[in-house]
């Protein structure tokens, strides 16, 4: 069982009170996701003793690629990727993904579709959306009146034509430990072969994804 008055008290931003003594809720991530302490003193360090430009011949520079080199270590243990040599770094995610639309406008054809939701920060609709100023065709899929997505319109919007979903979801908890229930999102290559790229598998996917 999870502790939540320990995690909590990681985190400083979280003892804060308005003028009236309310303990702040924040409900807006992107905006500006509350760190534990842990991050506020390894920036803090960093700023300290070791800020400086990379690829340099300085001390600092030294520990600054040390430090870089260590996260994509990490990270790509995290994530199940190839070698650090795959993790990039970014600004943000709006930025990262303009970069990325940009990367696939020469790879993804006029014609093709690209698969968006309403439920999506604007970090993952925007970049695609200029896309179609290359003539990629942005379909959108339903919501109910729930405001969940409608799954047999997300199934209905899939075809030969789909190029990418993009979609957010916990694909990458999924990839990491393996659990992907069809296989799309893994690193064992027997769960892999479960994918064979049917629409029904995407949509299963996204479903149980919702469901948890």
């Amino acid at each position: 069982m999870i502790d939540l008055d320990k995690v909590r008290s990681n985190f400083p931003s979280l003892s804060l009170k308005d003028e009236n003594e309310n303990q702040i809720i924040y409900l807006d991530g992107p905006g500006g996701t509350q760190v534990p302490s842990i991050v506020i003193d390894a920036i803090s360090n960093y700023y300290r003793q070791s800020n400086s430009n990379t690829h340099g011949e300085f001390i600092t520079s030294k520990e600054t690629d040390s430090i870089m080199d260590s996260m994509r270590e990490k990270v790509a243990q995290f994530l199940g990727a190839e070698s650090k040599e795959c993790i990039s770094i970014g600004q943000n995610m709006t930025t990262l993904n303009y970069s990325l639309s940009r990367g696939l406008s020469k790879i993804i054809k006029k014609g093709d579709e690209v698969i968006i939701t309403e439920l999506d920060h604007e970090a993952n609709r925007g970049p695609w959306k200029t896309l179609e100023s290359y003539g990629i065709k942005l379909v959108e899929v339903a919501l109910l009146k729930d405001g969940t997505l409608d799954y047999n319109d997300f199934k209905n919007k899939i075809n030969q034509r789909t190029a990418l979903v993009a979609m957010g979801c916990i694909m990458v908890r999924q990839c990491h430990s393996n659990t992907c229930p069809v296989g799309v999102c893994t690193q064992d290559e027997e769960l892999r072969k479960k994918f064979t790229g049917t629409p029904e598998k995407v949509v299963n996917l996204f479903t149980f994804i919702a469901q948890e």
